[in-house]
């Protein structure tokens, strides 16, 4: 060691947690029903206030909205 070097402190690293355990973290986090077998996603663009209250009354019926949104053009789609 050089005169006048400082001694070198060893920091401690953080510890990684096993892999699996990560794994599931991410799945936990992961919500159900975003991707469904068959489904496409398709965007569209509507008023702020009109998605709040739709979120509103869909988590009050304990609905999703792709499922609302699949009747409302099914309903549609037949009218026309």
């Amino acid at each position: 060691m050089d005169k006048g070097a400082e001694p070198r402190v060893e920091t401690p690293q953080p510890v990684t947690p096993p892999l699996e355990e990560e794994t599931q973290t991410v799945t936990a986090r992961r919500k159900p029903g975003k991707k469904k077998l068959g489904w496409v996603q398709i965007n569209m663009y509507v008023p702020e206030e009109l998605r709040t209250r739709a979120k509103v009354k869909a988590l009050q019926e304990g609905r999703d909205l792709s499922d609302i949104g699949k009747e409302l053009l099914e309903v549609w789609i037949e009218k026309g």
